[in-house]
C-alpha cells in the first residue's frame, strides 16, 4: 500500500489570480458582492459555465467587475464552455512517486496524466475502478484483489479485461489511441502523437 495520497484541484487560475491582487479569499470577494461563496467557488472550480444561451451570465459580468476585469480576459474562448462535474482528483503514490512530483518539470506531466486517468474511469462502475486501482495502483495481485473485494480470481480478472477495454475505447475516442487494423478488423491499439506526449 502507497504511503501518500495526492489530491489535485483544478481551478480557473486567471480568474483565482485577478481575486488575489484585490481581495484576501474568494470569501472577501463574494461578502463584498453580496453573493454566495459556493456561487463565486463554482465560477473558479468551474463547475458552472460563465456563459449561457444569452450571452455571459450575470455572475460572470459581476464578478469580472470587482476584479476590474472583461470577462473575455478571464475565460478567453477555449475556457467559456468547460463544466467540470468535479474539480477534484485524488491518487495514492508511494516515495518513488513523491520525489518525482517534486522534482523539476514532472508535475505537469503527472497532473496530465491524472486528467487524462479520470477522463478514461468516467463510464467504469464503483467495482471497477477499485479493481483497477488495485491491481495497477497498488500491484495488488489477482488473488490479494479478490480477497479483499470478496470475488473470485477469475471474476477480478473478467472485470478487470472488460474495464481495460472500455478504457481503450475512451482512450481511442479521446484521441490518445488509434486502432491498429489488419484486414479491417481492430487487432490491437498504438498511440498517437497525443498518447506519446502523456504517456511516454
Amino acid at each position: 500500500m502507497e504511503d501518500f495520497n495526492v489530491k489535485i484541484t483544478v481551478r480557473n487560475n486567471r480568474l483565482l489570480q485577478a481575486i488575489r491582487k484585490k481581495y484576501e479569499s474568494v470569501a472577501e470577494l463574494s461578502r463584498k458582492m453580496g453573493r454566495s461563496q459556493g456561487a463565486v467557488n463554482a465560477l473558479v472550480t468551474m463547475k458552472i459555465k460563465p456563459i449561457n444561451e444569452k450571452g455571459w451570465t450575470n455572475l460572470a459580468f459581476d464578478v469580472a467587475a470587482m476584479v476590474g476585469k472583461e470577462p473575455v480576459e478571464i475565460w478567453p474562448e477555449h475556457l467559456q464552455d468547460i463544466r467540470l462535474s468535479t474539480s477534484t482528483s485524488e491518487f495514492t503514490i508511494d516515495m518513488d512517486g513523491v520525489k518525482q512530483i517534486m522534482s523539476d518539470n514532472s508535475t505537469e506531466k503527472m497532473i496530465a496524466h491524472s486528467q487524462v486517468l479520470q477522463q478514461l474511469d468516467t463510464r467504469l462502475t464503483d467495482k471497477q475502478k477499485k479493481v483497477i486501482d488495485m491491481r495497477f495502483k497498488q500491484n495488488m495481485s489477482l488473488e490479494e484483489t479478490g480477497k479483499s473485494l470478496g470475488l473470485s480470481r477469475e471474476r477480478v480478472r473478467q472485470i478487470e479485461c472488460k474495464s481495460l477495454r472500455m478504457m481503450k475505447y475512451d482512450a481511442k475516442v479521446n484521441g490518445y489511441l488509434t486502432s491498429d487494423k489488419i484486414h479491417g478488423r481492430v487487432s490491437g491499439y498504438k498511440k498517437t502523437d497525443k498518447g506519446c506526449e502523456l504517456f511516454d
